[in-house]
């Protein structure tokens, strides 16, 4: 299509390669849009095709074609929608001074006191968000110059949550041994039994306490480490209190890894959790429960011994886990 003298001329149809104009006017993404419209109804001269060719409406191709016309390719940028007049803040200059006042004076008041105070002994009726505005105006804020003090079962539970890796699972003697609580009740009693078994061999360790707190954990990681006749090097565990605090920090002193399962997920320790009912289905609930620490752990080093080194494990070809362990990594 020809211009004709005396008329103004289609951008985009006269001039050829318009795209790559728009992009060296740094033209935006929604501008080079709006100028296909245009482009496409100069070569169409229709405006009814043009919106069924690209689903918009006639309004809005009116909008974008007369702004073009009117201003050209800035035309078809978008402008700012910030209102012209903007409601300004209404607080006098003798009350933002006095807040800045009362909040260097007092450095860890809240807004809620300084709005108080300014009520209750100036008589300026001012909002708490108002003073807060004026607080970070005035970048009225400081660090606080006191550490709050922190417990080791607080500093525990700020611990990274650290996923054991799969292939750590059954790789060899003392790559991820699980560990885990089960309750026991007798008679209204409770007690607790920490339950640890190595993924590989399965040779289990475990003990009854009284009380499951931090410290009875660490006991038993003790206990349980120097039970086991290979080197421990990684555990995981559940997210517990007993395996934080104390227990956690004898383990970072041991050299030895601690790993997380994620929250109410007994699948992330599936082996401890299997072995538990073990415990449960074929020693505890055959009547071998007792109201004492002291013979409950006698039953269960029993039952210890009795799992490791005569109850063949189906997991190991029906060797027990001392067999498997001497017949497979034992020198």
């Amino acid at each position: 299509m020809k211009g004709r003298i005396g008329e103004s001329t289609a951008y985009g149809v006269v001039l050829p390669h318009a795209r790559r104009v728009a992009k060296i006017e740094q033209l935006s993404k929604e501008g080079r849009r709006r100028l296909k419209w245009i482009d496409y109804y100069h070569e169409k001269q229709n405006v009814t095709d043009t919106c069924r060719h690209f689903d918009i409406g006639r309004s809005l191709f009116y909008k974008w074609f007369n702004r073009y016309k009117k201003l050209g390719l800035s035309g078809l940028e978008e402008e700012s929608r910030r209102p012209h007049t903007v409601r300004k803040r209404e607080v006098l200059p003798e009350v933002q001074d006095r807040i800045k006042e009362i909040r260097c004076e007092n450095r860890a008041w809240s807004k809620y006191k300084v709005a108080e105070i300014l009520r209750r002994d100036e008589g300026f009726i001012v909002s708490s968000s108002t003073v807060n505005r004026v607080f970070h105006d005035k970048k009225l804020f400081w660090p606080s110059p006191i550490t709050p003090h922190q417990s080791g079962a607080r500093k525990a539970w700020k611990i990274k949550r650290i996923r054991a890796p799969k292939h750590l699972r059954g790789a060899c003697p003392g790559s991820l041994v699980e560990i885990d609580v089960k309750v026991l009740n007798y008679f209204g009693r409770v007690f607790y039994q920490f339950t640890a078994i190595d993924t590989c061999t399965k040779i289990k360790f475990i003990h009854v306490y009284s009380r499951k707190t931090a410290h009875c954990g660490q006991l038993f990681i003790e206990a349980m480490l120097n039970f086991y006749p290979f080197r421990v090097r990684h555990i995981n565990s559940d997210n517990g209190g007993e395996f934080l605090a104390e227990c956690h920090m004898y383990l970072e002193s041991r050299k030895v890894t601690h790993f997380f399962s994620r929250a109410r997920t007994p699948k992330d320790n599936p082996v401890v959790e299997n072995t538990i009912k073990s415990d449960e289905y074929e020693f505890w609930a055959w009547g071998n429960l007792a109201d004492t620490t002291v013979e409950l752990n006698e039953k269960a080093r029993y039952w210890m011994w009795k799992f490791n080194n005569y109850r063949p494990h189906q997991a190991l070809n029906y060797l027990t886990p001392m067999e498997y362990f001497k017949t497979n990594f034992s020198k």
